[in-house]
């Protein structure tokens, strides 16, 4: 991994991202972007010296704009923005117009976990086991229990959109991250080889493990199993599947399930309702 380095990143000129950063971090993540503050001089004269990127400078930390550490119960690693034109937003996965087939598949699993099929199962089940709601004590086999119909049965039926807008998991708490915030146009992971945002991303990941212990984190294919299964810290919750892109959302890996039929967002529902947390709505109009 090359790393672009100078001696002295507190003498670096201001670029235009860097001032937002310094001057007007996003809400609830001052004390991050404080911290990180020698990390992000130097990622942003590296970049500047990089030529064009993606997303749009007043995008490069949407993610963190649109969820406030305070209110971050899920995170949702992905690796780097999308590299052609207009399509980054600052939110991994997300796209600006049309979908993309990781979105997709993702689609694919949400339209499966939350069939009205299945949401209707898991009410005829949670019926039969009201009695748990009377008892004072309820063991953590019966809270299990309770925690995987109840994400079901208050689901909504999952609908596909035509569309890859995901601002509303985002105000809801999940974290829509993607680790290296920038992309060079028509070069797929050019920014995650030089590792230029490392230094900021493990910034922010101790940020989430001050602010919440226990998060969820989805990670989803090699790459975020690697950068993200230690740096969540020992108390998070990390569930783990294959990268829903079609060339492996189908398939097992060594590392992970696969992403088709993993049931990995009804999981992090899970967990959730067993951390009396409100469960994300994963519908999207």
């Amino acid at each position: 991994m090359a790393f672009l380095q100078l001696a002295d990143p507190n003498s670096l000129p201001q670029s235009r991202l860097l001032q937002i950063a310094l001057y007007s971090p996003p809400a609830g993540w001052e004390k991050v972007f404080k911290a990180a503050e020698p990390e992000l001089q130097l990622a942003c004269f590296n970049l500047s010296q990089l030529g064009p990127y993606y997303p749009p400078v007043e995008q490069v930390f949407r993610c963190f704009q649109m969820t406030p550490l305070q209110n971050v119960k899920v995170v949702i690693l992905g690796q780097d923005p999308y590299h052609t034109p207009g399509q980054a937003n600052g939110l991994c996965f997300a796209c600006n117009t049309g979908t993309q087939p990781s979105v997709n598949n993702m689609y694919e699993e949400l339209e499966r976990t939350f069939s009205s099929e299945n949401i209707t199962q898991a009410q005829q089940v949670l019926m039969q086991h009201l009695h748990l709601y009377q008892k004072q004590k309820v063991s953590a086999q019966e809270r299990n229990l309770l925690a995987k119909v109840l994400s079901l049965a208050n689901h909504k039926v999952f609908r596909r959109p035509e569309h890859a807008n995901l601002d509303k998991w985002a105000q809801q708490g999940v974290l829509l991250w993607n680790p290296c915030l920038t992309v060079t146009p028509h070069e797929a992971g050019s920014h995650v080889k030089k590792g230029l945002w490392n230094g900021v991303s493990a910034r922010v990941f101790e940020g989430i493990a001050e602010a919440n212990p226990e998060c969820v984190y989805v990670l989803l294919g090699k790459h975020a199993i690697e950068a993200g299964y230690d740096k969540a810290g020992q108390r998070a919750i990390k569930l783990c599947a294959t990268h829903p892109s079609p060339f492996s959302a189908r398939k097992d890996s060594k590392d992970a399930p696969a992403f088709i039929g993993s049931g990995i967002f009804r999981e992090v529902n899970e967990y959730l309702l067993k951390q009396g947390k409100t469960p994300i709505d994963w519908t999207l109009d």
